[in-house]
């Protein structure tokens, strides 16, 4: 990576000498033209996951050429890499993680028609690319197919694909394929004639998506010559009522086919006469160069709202390219008169505006969602009152909505972020104490471990998986509503909320200084912070350890303090970057433990700010801006996901952040160019300008029209009153020197002292179970706190029950645990402890899992059992190889049964054992075979679910027991981890008599 090793220099090394720098004029920002800046294939090859096809700003369709089907970098339908194209689909999802869409597929050929796509075998209906040919610009896509001499060029309007097709002569039949099998399972389909130029459909399909509909017109500029059908690729006369596998050839005349054929195909998810209506609409003309020519206004139009100069073409051609990619979605939903299909499978009317889809809210909240505050308030209102309907026909505001329906994919409800972002800003048109109120309904769900962190102060491990994540990610969104609720004079709900965001306490150890997992309060027992695990949401504790971006002087604090947190971060920033555990193949863009190409550390860089050193904040955006974006196909360091890694370099390259959205703080930087020019929705104009030298210069001072500033940030306001903004730059070991951004100039994030509360206690204990006697120690992060235990709750805060001394237990028993500091009060832990009966001897022939350890040793015989789901801290896990496990009862008994609990969860590369072989031994030499049990539960199976396999032994006399449970070994072929490492996991062996 590009001046990486710069970047990790100590700041001292990239000083400049100190002088008046020597500014080239600089020309005008042009008001026209600026999409010649724009390359859409960046993102398209590496892991970026964009398409590279034709769409309008926020359009409907997206049409793009599709040359893969399956597999995590063909998320969009498209990688840059790839030379055979599938043809040319509709609809696209930009950067995601999770492949979808590739709607309503066209396809020209030469010849007989092949229905056979080639993916299985042989060549089919694909064909080559000339790669050299393909052109990619705002809202238009070429690309020539040599085998079959056939130039295909794209464009679109917002809801209606746009092709054209010019064959060379030949000999040769010729025309297109419609495919509605591409990609996805198609649930039910249907394909009609309506003259011979308009054929009509529909598709509903299941993919992310559980049942996505989507209605279609497909006009043509010349009548079909004829037609052939296919089903399952078998050629048919006409299609029954109910056919899930359908296919169709058009074929034209030579004349047409040299002169070119236009397609048009417009798209509703309501009905085919809500397409035909978009149709008419957008589409009435038969001319495809003005409607490519509209295509280019609509970018420009979008484009121009931010003007750029000066600086490097280089920087100039990301630049725009990224604030394209911010454009490219959510996609407009509902038809031309308003109509939509809503979460509830229902078709609806928008009379407020219209509805929009694909909102990767885990993502966009954090850059994308504040850069349109900035940009588009009109956009923004439109996608609160999009939330809003959704809440309104589900009970919840939507967390990842694609398609009219919920994947639920990723945590938090941070669709509360973008609503109390876009009130403080001033985002108006919608009632706020609806939204208010929907904030709330999302909050107060028992979904995802919701309740377990109402109760608890935090979510358990044991309780729900990725439960760090969780944690953090729900008291920033409840800082979210209690901030809305402050702002509305709804001082209860926000005195609740405030506290709820401050159950980040509950998870800080100050032992090691990062967050860790609990379970009943106490801290899970191996840590390791490079450990990329199922407590976290794709991340590992280093990406963690700094997400309290609702109050920042608190994490601070947590620190001992500015040095400390400084110290943190600067240990972040150069650690090893390095790994351990699961594999995950979002973690990409490291700088030490900083990882760029994933969102949890998108706000990481700018956090220097709030010590004070906003120019080390500097030194590593630039570096980031420099070394992590390149104007290639392989120009983003981990996926687009939605234009959130766009909008972070749209935002940094402005020399704006917003590190809380929800505040009206804007943090501020040395802009990448010369000269910026914002057009702001309200009508002003911000006129920002640099004397920057070096891509490694920061602020050394600024003026706002003409007065300066010494604060390293704006409020919103200020922001949105324009005017003139001028940057003096320096190097960063020059910028010290300076008072801008230091003591009272530095920005402040905190939650009103009012509010605070006190963290509750930690159980430090060996186990939660244990067989003569156990003992318990309490711990608190303050380390100045009185703490006190009982085991009745109501005795609390009593002084005969103050803690002095580790509390020894003989029996099973509930222990109660609270703190008191300051006249603050926490909240009462609760830890329960089991004395086991199961005084026997466990040997493990391999190894469990490190990342899957449970409690240790012996977590098989603990009398811990765990629930449905792998991920809670309570399952001990075997890759790659057999379970096998020999208990020593340490005394013959006569043996009625012996059990052990397994889980399958098909989709994580977690299955049943094959077979479990059940074994008993009265000398721990010579083995009975008691009997095999093979797992009733199919491989295809994809529900997380427990079986327990269970063998009768009749009383037969045994002190020595042997499981063996059968690897699957390699996942299947069908499967998309094919050819990895399957995994077992078991949770409980027993054994009565």
């Amino acid at each position: 990576m590009k001046n990486l090793a710069l970047l990790l220099l100590p700041l001292s090394l990239l000083a400049q000498p100190k002088g008046k720098p020597n500014v080239p004029k600089i020309p005008q920002p042009q008001l026209a033209g600026l999409t010649q800046y724009v390359n859409p294939f960046i993102g398209t090859g590496g892991h970026g996951h964009t398409f590279p096809g034709a769409t309008v700003p926020f359009g409907m369709v997206q049409l793009s050429p599709d040359t893969r089907l399956d597999g995590w970098d063909g998320c969009s339908g498209y990688h840059y890499t790839d030379s055979l194209l599938y043809g040319f689909s509709h609809t696209h999802l930009s950067g995601t993680g999770i492949a979808d869409y590739g709607d309503v597929l066209i396809m020209p050929f030469r010849g007989s028609a092949n229905p056979n796509n080639g993916f299985k075998s042989g060549f089919g209906y694909r064909q080559r690319m000339d790669k050299k040919s393909e052109v990619a610009k705002p809202g238009y896509y070429q690309v020539k197919l040599p085998d079959i001499g056939v130039l295909a060029e794209l464009t679109a309007t917002e809801r209606v694909g746009i092709h054209q097709y010019r064959y060379q002569p030949s000999k040769s039949a010729g025309g297109l394929i419609l495919d509605l099998m591409h990609r996805d399972e198609v649930l039910d389909a249907s394909l009609r004639q309506v003259s011979p130029t308009e054929w009509e459909g529909h598709r509903i399909s299941k993919a992310w998506a559980k049942e996505q509909h989507v209605y279609f017109v497909v006009r043509f500029s010349v009548p079909v010559k004829k037609h052939q059908l296919f089903i399952d690729d078998e050629p048919v006369t006409e299609f029954p009522a109910i056919c899930r596998k359908q296919k169709a050839a058009f074929y034209f005349p030579e004349v047409a086919l040299q002169k070119g054929i236009q397609v048009k195909v417009a798209l509703s998810s309501v009905s085919i006469e809500g397409a035909r209506r978009n149709l008419q609409a957008e589409a009435p003309h038969e001319v495809f160069k003005r409607y490519q020519q509209v295509a280019n206004e609509k970018w420009e139009k979008e484009l121009s709202k931010v003007q750029v100069s000066g600086g490097k073409l280089r920087d100039r051609r990301i630049f725009y390219s990224a604030l394209y990619h911010c454009f490219t979605q959510p996609n407009l939903f509902s038809d031309v008169d308003g109509q939509y299909r809503s979460i509830d499978r229902t078709v609806r009317t928008s009379t407020d505006g219209p509805q929009y889809t694909v909102f990767s809210l885990w993502d966009t909240f954090r850059a994308w969602h504040p850069l349109m505050t900035l940009l588009d308030t009109a956009r923004t209102a439109d996608f609160v009152r999009s939330f809003l309907r959704h809440f309104r026909n589900s009970g919840r505001l939507p967390v990842w909505e694609l398609a009219g329906n919920e994947t639920d994919c990723m945590i938090g409800y941070h669709a509360v972020p973008v609503i109390a972002d876009a009130w403080a800003k001033g985002v108006r048109g919608f009632d706020p104490l609806f939204a208010l109120e929907a904030m709330k309904a999302s909050a107060e769900t028992n979904l995802y471990g919701l309740d377990s962190y109402r109760k608890n102060g935090c979510v358990f491990a044991g309780d729900e998986s990725e439960s760090v994540s969780k944690t953090l990610e729900y008291a920033y969104d409840d800082w979210c509503i209690a901030s809305m609720a402050e702002s509305l004079g709804q001082n209860t709900v926000a005195e609740e909320y405030y506290k709820r965001a401050q159950s980040y306490l509950n998870l800080f150890d100050p032992g090691t200084g990062f967050f860790r997992a609990k379970n009943q309060h106490a801290w899970l027992k191996h840590f390791d912070p490079y450990e990329v695990n199922f407590n976290f949401t794709e991340a590992n504790a280093w990406q963690y350890s700094t997400f309290v971006p609702q109050d920042i002087s608190g994490l601070i604090r947590l620190h001992k303090g500015d040095a400390g947190m400084e110290a943190h971060l600067d240990c972040l920033f150069t650690a090893p970057p390095r790994t351990t555990g699961r594999d995950q193949a979002d973690m990409t863009g490291f700088i030490g433990q900083y990882v760029h190409g994933n969102e949890p550390s998108h706000h990481k860089a700018w956090l220097y700010h709030y010590l004070g050193k906003p120019w080390k904040s500097q030194a590593y955006v630039n570096g980031i801006l420099d070394s992590m974006y390149h104007d290639a196909p392989d120009g983003l360091s981990g996926n687009e996901d939605c234009g959130q890694m766009s909008a972070w370099y749209v935002l940094s390259a402005l020399g704006l952040y917003s590190v809380t959205p929800g505040s009206t703080t804007w943090n501020l930087g040395l802009p990448l160019f010369h000269q910026i020019k914002l057009q702001l929705p309200n009508g002003k104009t911000l006129n920002i300008r640099s004397d920057r030298k070096s891509a490694f210069d920061v602020v050394e001072s600024m003026k706002i029209n003409g007065v300066n500033w010494d604060k390293s940030w704006v409020t919103h306001n200020q922001l949105s009153e324009g005017g003139e903004w001028e940057f003096t730059a320096t190097a960063p070991i020059m910028a010290g020197k300076s008072n801008w951004g230091i003591n009272r100039n530095r920005p402040v994030q905190a939650i009103d002292q009012g509010y605070r509360i006190l963290p509750m206690p930690s159980f430090v204990s060996r186990r939660t179970t244990f067989l003569d006697t156990l003992q318990v120690s309490l711990g608190h992060p303050s380390g100045k706190a009185k703490l006190y235990w009982s085991r009745k709750k109501d005795e609390l805060f009593k002084p005969a029950s103050l803690y002095t001394q580790p509390i020894v237990l003989n029996q099973s028993d509930t222990i109660w645990a609270a703190a008191e500091e300051g006249g603050l009060q926490s909240s009462p832990a609760r830890a329960v402890f089991v004395r086991s009966r199961k005084n026997w001897g466990l040997t493990l022939k391999h190894p469990y899992s490190p990342t899957y350890s449970a409690e240790g040793p012996k977590s098989l015989i603990d009398d811990l059992t765990g629930g449905e789901n792998f991920r809670n801290g309570l399952w001990q896990g075997f890759q790659a190889v057999n379970l096998e496990a020999t208990v020593d009862l340490n005394a013959t008994q006569k043996v009625k049964s012996i059990q052990i609990r397994c889980l399958q969860d098909a989709g994580s590369w977690v299955w049943m054992p094959i077979e479990v072989i059940f074994e008993t031994s009265v000398d721990g030499q010579n083995w009975n075979k008691l009997g095999v049990e093979k797992s009733p539960i199919a491989l295809t199976d994809n529900a997380s679910q427990a079986y327990t396999f269970t063998i009768a032994a009749d009383g037969t006399p045994v002190r020595y027991v042997r499981i063996t449970g059968v690897n699957l070994g390699r996942c299947p072929d069908w499967h998309l981890g094919a050819g990895g490492n399957a995994w077992i996991m078991a949770d409980e062996l027993n054994v009565t008599w």
